[in-house]
């Protein structure tokens, strides 16, 4: 029997709600040619799709449907992609949505922006559709990392949660409780940038005693001891840090 939520989601969305929410992908352009083709090459390779036509219309579909990843023109209407991005990646509930930016109209835009405002890519204007699903996979691969109930791999790090120990090539790193909390935090949330504020709350800090600026200083000691391992750990710039597999 269908529920009423399936059928008010349906009704909401008569563009197709994915049978698998947690696998959809979220393609959002007022282009409505340019959806069609993406659509079509996505369902080709297997994905569920689903879209939006604004940037306020992709933000709700992100929080209501949980997709693995958002497609996002810089072009949208009532909210640009970069304000959509900034606020789907702020959220704690959408935060590990991937995000790739791009623009539908063969037009430039400033993708260092569109870093400092949390995607994961942002594809250039000549980009083909066969590129954009292929960066498409590539997001979804680096954000995949392997999560056990007491140890989390990433990469060639291990970190024990249990045993409160990280190993970087099967040789055991001498952290301190804070840098062990701030690197546990990043590698429950892989591929997710995470800002100093949420860092610092996450590692019980004041920030009003020793600055979200600290977290830098951390952040700095916890990537020499991780020596070359250190290349999972990555800054985005005015924004915070994630870890990469």
């Amino acid at each position: 029997m269908t529920s009423w939520r399936s059928r008010a989601k349906a009704a909401r969305y008569p563009d197709g709600v994915p049978s698998s929410l947690q696998s959809a992908i979220l393609v959002a352009s007022a282009n409505s040619e340019f959806v069609g083709k993406v659509c079509a090459q996505l369902q080709n390779e297997g994905f569920r799709v689903v879209t939006a036509v604004t940037g306020a219309d992709a933000v709700g579909k992100t929080h209501l449907l949980h997709p693995n990843l958002a497609l996002l023109d810089v072009a949208l209407p009532s909210m640009p992609g970069l304000e959509a991005c900034l606020q789907i990646k702020s959220s704690i509930t959408t935060a590990k949505t991937g995000v790739i930016l791009f623009s539908s109209e063969n037009q430039e835009f400033d993708r260092i922006a569109g870093f400092e405002n949390g995607a994961d890519d942002c594809a250039a204007a000549s980009c083909s559709l066969r590129e954009l699903v292929l960066r498409l996979k590539a997001v979804l691969g680096r954000r995949t990392g392997i999560h056990h109930r007491h140890r989390i791999t990433v990469g060639s790090i291990i970190i024990d949660l249990s045993q409160r120990c990280v190993l970087v090539d099967q040789q055991l790193v001498q952290l301190t409780a804070t840098e062990f909390r701030l690197l546990a935090s990043l590698a429950k949330h892989v591929g997710v940038v995470i800002r100093r504020e949420i860092l610092l709350s996450e590692i019980g800090g004041n920030r009003t005693v020793i600055g979200t600026r600290s977290i830098d200083t951390y952040l700095q000691r916890l990537r020499t001891k991780l020596g070359k391992a250190a290349r999972h750990l990555q800054t985005v710039r005015g924004f915070g840090y994630r870890l990469v597999p």
